[in-house]
């Protein structure tokens, strides 16, 4: 229950000083902790069947801090070890991360630094995978 809180308590910070500054991130302090229990609420958070049943494997590489995983898209969202052969790989900030996945993703709120190398996704595909609330 206090993760569910911490995690509360860092996304609606950030929704209130994004209105501010559109470069604000997630608090630094608390990015290490939710990364670390990212994985519970995907499924809750996450729409496995926005890229139409088709299934992906991407590899997810994070920085500040550094972690490295893998995202399954098919019949459910998972987290898993890095995959072999990903159809995708993400790199980007853990705040990003950690904000695409609750919705707090647009455009104008995308770090330079996030970037997708993949055929055949795209991040607007991600983002309606984590359309948010």
């Amino acid at each position: 229950m206090a993760g569910v809180r911490l995690a509360e308590f860092a996304h609606h910070t950030w929704d209130v000083e994004v209105a501010f500054d559109h470069k604000a991130p997630l608090l630094s302090a608390l990015t290490g902790l939710l990364l670390d229990q990212a994985g519970t609420f995907l499924n809750f958070l996450g729409k496995a069947d926005a890229l139409d049943a088709r299934p992906l494997r991407i590899a997810v590489h994070t920085t500040a801090p550094e972690r490295t995983f893998g995202l399954e898209v098919g019949n459910a969202i998972t987290l898993t070890d890095e995959p072999d052969q990903p159809d995708a790989v993400l790199n980007a900030p853990a705040e990003w991360w950690l904000r695409l996945t609750t919705g707090r993703h647009a455009p104008a709120y995308t770090p330079s630094e996030v970037s997708l190398a993949s055929t055949s996704l795209t991040l607007d595909d991600l983002r309606r995978v984590f359309p948010g609330f």
